[in-house]
């Protein structure tokens, strides 16, 4: 890795977050804890990570240059290897030197292959380290094995429909329904939220759906179909389709199966089983068990 540019991005986030206004969500980090954040692509783990950082500046206890912070989406340190993420703390070393201890913040990093091993590492030798994924893989088990206990896992949500209504200023009264006013302009924003959803990215895009499908599509291209290498990118546009037409109804993997099979395609139940699991990682999707089904049958969709 250049040494020059890890340094410039270093100085750049040091100068830039402190500034960047936030809207306050309700999830605080403690200040002694390792963290991986893990959800959607643009639910705001990137500003979670900055609302911790702004925190830990105004407590008094560190200032701007004990923070190092790296987005590992930047074009810049595309390609990076696991071998070179040291290349960061020895750049952040040759600019404060070694008698600094700054608090660590990885931005997106399972772009680079074998990362936790390097965030086990910087916890080992006392960093506080907090980290975000767009995969739920970084929660399973065999990385939680490889990270030793040494994180907390924390989920990272789109804007509940109270966040969304604090966003837009409205923050109901305790008799907020007996408030014509209130109460016309919540229902308002429950119809825009309940099409729109809780991106706060989108919340002022001119055309919020063209937005949301752009997302859609990097999700479904970028996070799904090329880093799982799925052979038939129709057969899984077809599935995701099929999923978003059946939102609150149930749908069984026979079904889908079933489906594909319609339009002249042949799938097996384990690579549509593989499909789904794919969605579910990138918080595409989330399913909800049927309690009423045999045990057995639960456990075999899982």
């Amino acid at each position: 890795m250049n040494s020059e540019i890890i340094k410039s991005i270093i100085v750049a986030k040091q100068r830039d977050i402190p500034k960047i206004v936030l809207q306050k969500r309700n999830m605080s980090l403690g200040s002694l804890s390792n963290y991986v954040l893990v959800g959607l692509r643009r639910a705001g783990k990137s500003y979670m990570l900055y609302q911790d950082i702004q925190q830990r500046i105004a407590e008094g206890a560190n200032v701007a240059e004990d923070i190092l912070y790296m987005n590992f989406e930047d074009e810049r340190l595309m390609g990076t290897r696991a071998t070179e993420l040291n290349d960061i703390m020895e750049a952040y070393e040759e600019l404060y030197g070694t008698d600094r201890h700054p608090l660590v913040y990885l931005d997106e990093i399972q772009n680079v292959e074998g990362w936790e091993h390097f965030a086990r590492r910087l916890a080992d030798e006392g960093y506080r380290v907090v980290i975000t994924g767009s995969n739920a893989r970084m929660l399973s088990r065999e990385m939680a094995s490889t990270l030793g206990g040494r994180f907390i896992p924390r989920e990272v949500h789109p804007f509940s429909f109270r966040e969304y209504m604090e966003w837009e200023g409205l923050i109901p009264t305790d008799n907020w329904l007996y408030d014509q006013h209130q109460r016309t302009w919540a229902a308002r924003l429950f119809m825009e939220y309940l099409r729109f959803g809780g991106i706060s990215e989108g919340f002022r895009q001119t055309d919020r759906r063209e937005y949301l499908n752009s997302l859609y599509q990097k999700i479904l291209v970028g996070d799904i179909v090329e880093r799982n290498g799925v052979r038939n990118p129709r057969i899984f546009r077809l599935m995701a389709r099929k999923l978003a037409e059946s939102v609150m109804q149930p749908l069984s993997l026979s079904r889908l199966q079933h489906i594909v099979k319609a339009t002249g395609e042949s799938i097996s139940l384990s690579i549509l089983k593989d499909y789904l699991d794919y969605m579910k990682e990138a918080y595409l999707t989330m399913e909800i068990s049927n309690l009423a089904s045999p045990l057995t049958e639960r456990e075999t969709l899982k």
